[in-house]
């Protein structure tokens, strides 16, 4: 895949990791927040599941964050990104760059999948990934994928295919998976919730606004934007919208 103004969707993200340290939000602001917010809704879905720690499958793991959380709860990570060079990974789990390299993992007790299928976008490959994932799942397993998924379809960039709720149905069924549950997920624009008001409007994030803005201040934004996600989300518990373009989509294996 070609993305205007890049050799190769490689260059692309490779781009991105540099600019910013990692492949999500180019806004720092609404990254720190948002990252902050999939972790935690991430984890409580988490406990909610699965009672023992087992095996997890973190398909686009990027640098890390979700696979430490894993980590951290006993759990043994696999993690799969074809962009992320060594320097970016958390060296705490084993790590392919491609998913056909994990064509030996089976069983899993956990795939996760965090915005990056949907980056898929040829439809065939999208497929096929879908079913390589199901194939690692174990019979019991689950399944945790936080994917743009509108209502209607949206048109497609030059790096997202924008797949309506309707079509990851069909694909999931497709691949051996069964939806148990779909739940909206934030979005500063989309679906906004309650603290992102709040946290956006604290003082201490309009400092870490005007430190971004400054060339020598800027790599402390994250540390004041960081503060102010968790202060705002202490008050402010994070409740999911009623809609959203960006959803949890969750299950097993047929």
């Amino acid at each position: 895949m070609i993305i205007k103004g890049y050799d190769d969707e490689g260059s692309f993200w490779q781009q991105r990791l540099k600019a910013v340290g990692h492949t999500g939000r180019l806004d720092r602001k609404a990254y720190v927040f948002d990252q902050m917010c999939r972790l935690r809704v991430f984890e409580t879905w988490l406990e909610s599941k699965v009672s023992v720690p087992g095996t997890a499958f973190d398909f686009g793991c990027g640098v890390g964050d979700f696979a430490r959380l894993l980590n951290r709860r006993g759990w043994s990570v696999i993690g799969c990104d074809k962009f992320i060079t060594p320097n970016y990974r958390a060296p705490s789990f084993r790590f392919i760059n491609a998913i056909e390299n994990g064509s030996s993992v089976k069983n899993v007790n956990l795939i996760l999948s965090v915005t990056t299928l949907d980056h898929i976008l040829d439809n065939v490959a999208f497929m096929k990934t879908l079913k390589r994932l199901s194939n690692m799942l174990c019979p019991d397993g689950y399944f945790f994928f936080l994917e743009c998924s509108p209502v209607a379809n949206l048109k497609r960039s030059s790096y997202q295919a924008f797949r309506s709720m309707s079509e990851w149905m069909s694909a999931l069924g497709d691949a051996g998976l069964s939806v148990t549950e779909t739940t909206p997920f934030f979005d500063p624009v989309n679906a906004p919730v309650p603290a992102w008001s709040i946290y956006e409007n604290m003082l201490i994030t309009r400092i870490g606004s005007r430190c971004e803005q400054k060339k020598y201040l800027h790599y402390g934004s994250r540390l004041l934007y960081n503060v102010a996600a968790k202060t705002c989300l202490r008050a402010r518990p994070y409740e999911p919208p009623a809609a959203s373009t960006i959803n949890i989509i969750g299950g097993n294996k047929v």
